[in-house]
């Protein structure tokens, strides 16, 4: 018990219960560092920091836990520290010879301060410090109108603390503020005011997050396979390879900054470690069902450091952060998420404003504040994408993850989402929808011989000659695949999709390009066109037979752009693409056989093991492991209370 008690009051400890305050309990504690632990009384506040041990009671009165006052940092409640220890302050040029000690201020000088003085108290009634040039220096005391900072000082209403730094003391702001700083702040939670949102509206807008969000993750992973994207030397993805992968995603480019962020902090993408270029992570996210990995990226996401949202915002230095650059990780993540979630959930009746919600975190935390205003805005995007709010209003899932936390809150929104689909529905525009969400096996068929297009709660997939003829290259035969769009379909193969089979059929192997990207076989008249068409692009082509074509780049090819190929596609299998375009040909690119993709379930926790989150996490506690520990140390301290 001793050493339990030691780490508690440890500064960091009591720094951590100090995070978790809410406006009433911090102005409680802060009158009791500034005024006396007398101003404590038989309250909820008084009881809430007596169950976060920084407070404990005598036989008469309340006594602060060490180490408290060093907790709430150089400056509670806004106040300069006291007078007695700004006039024994060293000079950080001189740090030898002390400034010398001086009566106290005059506070009645306050009832009465010159306009201009005043003026200058004014400004400093929400901050104790300023800047001053040549602080120390000997002020003029006659002349408050003309030299009104000379004049505070030789009052001592201003106290210097180094040569270019002023700091008002604790006597005097407390004066300012007519001896309460706290009566300012409201007793509680602001009142909600948002608009009514019905049940139904909400859940179907929460529930249709979730698969798009999923959906979306893996349409990343499968991009980032075909082309990783390249990071800036300072870290992050520059403005043209964020570009480049919206047109291919086809999404907004904040929904992009987005996507990489989540798939970052869950795991599903990782630096490689030869080039640094940004590819999908070995993890078997395709092979999880909708509910599955909803309840990965959910766990990831609560205890993650990293802030998707956070693109855009400003760092230090004055850049700006991008995707997947180390600022986008901020060590009080999870305390901001459990703030902003703790607002949304005051508010059970409706959709309440962002402005609301930023006002009731900053009661519900308000030393998160600063970080709040500046990341609160992007938390409440992020609570849209993962359904924890729909419609703007908060859901049963955020209530569940905020009292039982993601494992639970996984479990109450796989009740609510319908069953995986094995089939899709086929229509008259070459495209096929899905009825819900797709079993990870039929998805991944689907997107073997189909494209992946448009947004929204049902998924939509465009059969083309192109698409199928990757089902050709990855080893099925003709039969096989009227097999699979059976299978996918449901039923018989519609007269369209029949056609486009045949012409992939008919097509496929007119012009292959193998896998060493070097060799070019087909036709005699395409293996031609090819040949004049790469030859103009610096390649060297060589045709040791009418269907035979090898390609090798011209010596002032650099071997820089051949050690760039890893992190994007190779520069000679582009000019290959492009030269089969021009020969009015598809071409078919040689690959190993398709193997049929199984679906992986099981606990959560073993969930994890498989898809270990991708950002920094804070540690997560475990209530019924603390309940255990606090029982064993009762038994061992002889049966005493804990």
């Amino acid at each position: 018990m001793a050493e339990l008690a030691a780490q508690l009051s440890t500064r960091a400890s009591v720094h951590a219960a100090i995070q978790e305050l809410n406006r009433a309990q911090l102005d409680a504690l802060e009158r009791a560092v500034i005024l006396g632990s007398h101003t404590l009384s038989q309250d909820r506040a008084t009881a809430s920091l007596h169950d976060l041990a920084l407070v404990y009671p005598t036989e008469d009165s309340w006594r602060l836990a060490p180490e408290v006052g060093a907790g709430l940092g150089r400056y509670p409640a806004g106040l300069g520290r006291p007078y007695s220890v700004l006039a024994t302050t060293r000079d950080s040029d001189s740090p030898a010879v002390p400034a010398p000690p001086r009566a106290t201020p005059d506070l009645s000088l306050l009832a009465d301060t010159p306009e201009r003085p005043a003026e200058i108290l004014a400004e400093f009634a929400s901050r104790p410090l300023g800047f001053l040039r040549n602080a120390r220096r000997e002020p003029i005391a006659h002349d408050p109108q003309n030299h009104p900072v000379d004049w505070l000082l030789a009052h001592r209403l201003l106290v210097p603390v180094d040569g270019q730094h002023v700091e008002v003391p604790r006597e005097v702001g407390l004066a300012l503020h007519g001896g309460d700083p706290w009566a300012q702040h409201a007793p509680a939670v602001p009142q909600h005011n948002g608009a009514a949102v019905k049940p139904l509206i909400r859940d179907n807008a929460a529930l249709a997050a979730i698969p798009e969000l999923v959906r979306d993750l893996t349409e990343v992973r499968l991009a980032l396979g075909q082309r990783p994207v390249d990071p800036l030397r300072d870290g992050g993805i520059g403005v043209r390879e964020r570009r480049r992968l919206t047109a291919e995603l086809e999404l907004p480019g904040e929904r992009v900054d987005l996507l990489l962020g989540y798939a970052f902090l869950g795991g599903l993408i990782h630096p490689s470690d030869a080039d640094g270029s940004w590819r999908p992570a070995p993890v078997p996210w395709e092979a999880l069902g909708l509910a599955d990995a909803y309840g990965v990226l959910l766990s990831a996401w609560w205890g993650s450091r990293c802030l998707p949202s956070s693109v855009g915002t400003h760092r230090r230095d004055g850049s700006v952060v991008a995707p997947l650059m180390e600022s986008s990780q901020v060590t009080e993540a999870p305390a901001l998420r459990a703030a902003v979630l703790l607002a949304l959930s005051q508010a059970k009746d409706g959709a309440p404003s962002p402005q609301w919600v930023l006002e009731a975190a900053t009661w519900l935390r308000p030393r998160l504040a600063p970080l709040l205003t500046r990341y609160g805005p992007g938390l409440l995007q992020e609570c849209a994408d993962l359904g924890l709010t729909g419609a703007g209003a908060p859901t049963d899932t955020l209530q569940e993850l905020l009292t039982s936390g993601p494992q639970a809150a996984a479990r109450t929104v796989a009740q609510h989402l319908p069953p995986a689909s094995t089939s899709v529905m086929a229509q008259g525009d070459h495209t096929a929808v899905s009825p819900g969400p797709l079993a990870p096996a039929t998805a991944a068929l689907l997107r073997l011989v189909a494209d992946s297009e448009g947004r929204g709660p049902a998924a939509t997939f465009r059969f083309t000659v192109g698409s199928l003829q990757r089902g050709l290259a990855a080893g099925y035969h003709t039969g096989d695949l009227r097999q699979i769009l059976q299978q996918l379909l449901g039923g018989s193969v519609p007269p369209w999709l029949e056609n486009l089979l045949e012409e992939a059929q008919r097509t496929h192997g007119a012009l292959r390009i193998h896998t060493a990207h070097r060799v070019v076989t087909g036709r005699a008249d395409l293996v031609e066109v090819m040949a004049r068409s790469l030859e103009s692009q610096q390649y060297h082509a060589v045709r040791v037979a009418p269907e035979i074509l090898i390609l090798t780049p011209r010596a002032s090819s650099s071997s820089a752009a051949a050690s760039r190929s890893h992190a994007r596609r190779d520069p000679l299998d582009t000019a290959l693409f492009k030269a089969a375009e021009k020969a009015g040909i598809q071409p078919t690119t040689a690959s190993t056989d398709y193997r049929p993709l199984r679906e992986i379930t099981g606990p959560l926790a073993e969930l994890m093991e498989l898809i270990p989150p991708g950002a920094p996490a804070s540690s997560s506690v475990d209530p019924e492991h603390v309940s255990t520990v606090a029982e064993r140390l009762a038994r061992a301290g002889g049966g005493s209370d804990v």
